[in-house]
């Protein structure tokens, strides 16, 4: 077999050192991955094991149970950076980024002196040219930021996954090496993992005997990063291996579950007994006193707005959602700077925020020992003359002043700069913190907010009682109530879309799945450039109807395209004007019924003993007796408020 990517259509055989693992929501997948690599360290205690996490938490947890030199565990990031690190100064490296990124420097030059890192750079090297570029570039380096400086060989958080990616496709010694190392590889949550990611790994280890695992669940896909790509390959894993029961969710969820999943091959096996039936309220939404009386419940909101409002920190949230850095294409919202911790945390600020939080938080516990542990391996935030403790006085002064600290950080008043100053000025911190408001003007309206909204943040990821419904993976509580709510932001939710095709039809996740990475494809296929203005529309309409009637033609007895898109198409072709065509070519409507019925499936999956969805009356009025049938079908009781 031959490293060559994919191509849709292309049959391929059985891959036999490759497992695709089904691992829903409650079925103990961390434990799995626990005892299958301890099992695997006891028949071969010298082969060498690679475990990849989504999170630096997940990543913390495992490292906690397994301890052993040749374990490794890992977020992708960080491996794939260390593992790259030492090729990234050499010639043919540099000559391939220049291959990949050429043409986004040319672009971002031949803005000329309208962009202003080409007025620095000039400033700094004198001009600006791809062959200035080349000769100043010397290493590629992982920035850790959300946005490459290409000029300066620094990639961001997606571009060094790619380029890496690129690296291995190029280089074979790197496909080798990472086969030779490790024995066994594992990757949890595949589903969020980037297909150019999953094809590294494929490449690498197809025709070896290392054995790659992923684990995951497709129904919790609710980030962007896979795109459907790696599909054909994923067919040709072995999937012998299954984690069926849920030792999450009493049975009544269990089977409101398996009913929305819609596929015996997911069905899960419950381990808690019956507690009570899940139950839906349909309510007008103008009345708030049913959610006042819910206040033991987590509570799943689409709008992130509704959640920080909730929780007191409205300022903070609306100071990050203003900053360009997090608005689209940027894969990072303004919720997952706010709700990630120091390590996770895509945001150099709120890296050093977080980081400053987890250190006063361990002061607070009186865990004196691990508070100076922690600030000692952060050298780049907290100052040495802190830790400096060698004498029976030193600890005197360390108390007294981490008792400042902490009366400090609690003043309702005290802004974020006002607080780093504060650090800086009695040499608990470096200058080096205030770093981020100094180099991107992004960050002005940050400085001003009050620092116990942050404290407030921090504390809630640890004990969220308010969360999104896009936010809300990984998440479990006893009580769980999910506000079905629409948005037509980011993300785009079209929760009373679902719920209407799920009543009118008989879906499942794999067919709806499969119809959406199609039609986009489709989509993608199609030049959507002159449909920037009604003169170049003009010149192509006659092609564009053309594009209009294949697709109708193509999915016309699809009932995902009839629900979703079936009317723009008909109304496009019945008046092919510029307006209808940027209706009709998108995907947006598709994506956002598919995400309504993937985080509605997730957020009744948090429920570990009751579970209440509410619905707005008006929403559901032209489809309300067939709603409520197949809701009690699914194992909810229907109610009135």
């Amino acid at each position: 077999m031959s490293t060559r990517i994919y191509k849709e259509g292309i049959a391929m055989a059985e891959i036999n050192n490759m497992f695709l693992i089904n691992a829903p929501a409650g079925s103990g997948k961390t434990t799995y991955i626990e005892n299958t690599i301890i099992s695997l360290m006891a028949k071969f205690p010298t082969r060498k094991i690679l475990c990849i996490t989504f999170t630096n938490r997940a990543k913390d947890e495992l490292n906690n149970r397994i301890k052993s030199k040749n374990v490794v565990i890992d977020t992708i990031h960080s491996f794939l950076s260390k593992f790259i690190a030492p090729y990234l100064a050499k010639a043919e490296v540099i000559d391939l980024y220049f291959e990949v990124y050429e043409d986004k420097m040319e672009a971002l030059i031949s803005k000329g002196d309208f962009e202003p890192i080409n007025v620095k750079y000039k400033e700094k090297y004198s001009d600006l040219s791809i062959n200035i570029l080349r000769k100043n570039i010397c290493k590629i380096t992982y920035n850790e930021q959300p946005f490459s400086s290409y000029y300066f060989g620094q990639l961001s958080h997606d571009d060094i996954l790619l380029f890496t990616y690129k690296m291995f496709e190029r280089f074979p010694i790197l496909r080798k090496r990472l086969s030779d190392k490790f024995s066994y590889i594992f990757i949890d949550e595949y589903q969020d993992t980037s297909d150019y990611v999953l094809q590294l790994f494929y490449i690498s280890l197809m025709n070896s005997n290392s054995k790659l695992y992923l684990l995951g669940d497709k129904m919790q896909e609710i980030y962007e990063n896979y795109d459907g790509s790696f599909n054909g390959i994923l067919k040709t894993f072995r999937k012998d291996i299954n984690l069926k029961k849920n030792y999450r969710c009493q049975s009544e969820i269990v089977t409101v579950l398996n009913n929305l999943y819609n596929d015996k091959d997911f069905d899960q096996e419950p381990v808690i007994k019956k507690y009570g039936k899940p139950k839906i309220i349909i309510s007008d939404f103008k009345n708030l006193s049913l959610l006042n009386e819910l206040d033991d419940y987590l509570q799943l909101y689409v709008f992130n707005s509704s959640k920080f409002k909730k929780i007191g920190v409205y300022e903070l949230y609306n100071a990050v959602n203003k900053m360009k850095l997090y608005k689209p294409p940027s894969r990072y919202t303004p919720a997952d700077i706010l709700t990630k911790k120091s390590n996770d945390n895509p945001d150099r600020l709120f890296r050093i925020l977080y980081s400053i939080c987890d250190f006063i938080n361990k002061c607070e516990k009186k865990s004196y020992g691990a508070a100076i542990q922690y600030a000692r391996g952060k050298k780049q935030i907290f100052s040495d003359e802190l830790v400096n403790i060698n004498t029976h006085n030193d600890k005197i002064v360390f108390s007294n002043r981490i008792n400042a600290l902490i009366n400090k950080q609690n003043s309702k008043s005290l802004s974020i700069k006002e607080f780093f100053e504060f650090l800086i000025n009695n040499k608990y911190c470096k200058k080096d913190i205030l770093g981020p408001f100094n180099d991107n003007e992004d960050y002005v309206n940050l400085a001003y907010i009050p620092f116990y909204q942050v404290k407030t943040v921090y504390e809630y990821i640890d004990n969220p009682i308010i969360s999104t419904q896009h936010g809300v993976k990984g998440e479990s509580h006893d009580k769980v109530c999910f506000i079905a709510e629409d948005s037509k932001n980011r993300p785009v939710i079209h929760m009373y879309s679902f719920f209407e095709l799920l009543s009118k039809e008989n879906i499942n996740l794999t067919d709806f799945q499969e119809f959406f990475y199609s039609y986009k494809r489709d989509l993608n296929n199609i030049d959507l450039t002159y449909l920037e203005s009604a003169e170049t529309f003009k010149l192509h309409k006659d092609k564009y109807i053309d594009y209009a009637e294949k697709i109708k033609e193509t999915y016309s007895e699809n009932k995902y395209f009839i629900h979703c898109q079936k009317e723009f198409y008909d109304k496009f072709l019945d008046k092919p004007n510029l307006k209808n065509a940027n209706e009709c070519f998108r995907y947006t409507n598709v994506k956002g019924t598919l995400w309504a019925y993937k985080l509605f499936y997730v957020g009744c999956s948090r429920a570990r003993k009751n579970l209440l969805i509410i619905v707005e009356q008006d929403k559901i009025k032209t489809y309300k007796d067939i709603f409520i049938h197949k809701m009690q079908k699914i194992g909810f009781d229907v109610e009135y408020f």
